[in-house]
């Protein structure tokens, strides 16, 4: 899993939001990730994400949505998940 992309849902004020992530380290039960939160709105267009936050999420979080992807589930990424920031970086 490490290097892989994962993605969640995010439900903010005034909209919504796109974690997008990169899998860093990984355990027997968790994943750490690095992660930017990208606005989702018409109109917008990014051409980066700055990764400034970190998280760790248990495996039993994620799962493959219907195309491949590694998401983390909604409930978790919206209400349980806590996160540290860091140095940032280009994705």
């Amino acid at each position: 899993m490490l290097n892989e992309q994962i993605f969640a849902d995010i439900n903010c004020k005034g909209g919504s939001a796109i974690l997008v992530g990169i899998i860093k380290m990984e355990s027997d039960k968790a994943i750490k990730i690095d992660y930017c939160l990208e606005p989702v709105f018409a109109g917008s267009s990014s051409s980066s994400c700055v990764l400034t936050k970190t998280a760790w999420v248990p495996k039993s979080q994620v799962k493959k949505d219907q195309y491949g992807c590694l998401v983390i589930k909604p409930w978790f990424a919206n209400i349980a998940m806590k996160s540290y920031n860091i140095k940032p970086y280009e994705l």
